[in-house]
């Protein structure tokens, strides 16, 4: 199982732990409108999801437009934190779930760290 790390601050950053950087994501570069409010995405050179990034007032649209995407059924364990800036500030979650899961958590919870 992989580790993903979601971090909630003035943008939703999604760390999945696993491969070597390779690119863009390639649903991204597609024109897909579900991804349209997403910042950003990055891919292993396995073509996995390893990084994305949006900004909270955002999140409940991602969700909603993501939600029946089989790239965010993947089990991982989930930590969550709060940021100051840059800096964490406090860790809010630990368990075991899914990528969807760290869009929901964003999509309940992200506007109230966006300080």
């Amino acid at each position: 199982m992989r580790k993903a790390t979601l971090r909630l601050g003035r943008l939703v950053l999604l760390d999945i732990d696993g491969g070597k950087y390779a690119g863009p994501f390639k649903p991204m570069m597609n024109d897909d409108e579900r991804y349209k409010h997403v910042a950003g995405m990055e891919e292993d050179e396995d073509g996995r999801l390893i990084h994305m990034f949006y900004q909270p007032c955002h999140a409940p649209g991602i969700a909603k437009s993501l939600k029946d995407e089989p790239l965010f059924e993947e089990k991982v364990h989930l930590e969550v934190f709060s940021l100051d800036g840059k800096e964490i500030k406090d860790k809010l979650y630990a368990f075991d779930g899914t990528l969807y899961d760290a869009l929901l958590i964003a999509a309940n919870e992200g506007k109230q760290y966006d300080v």
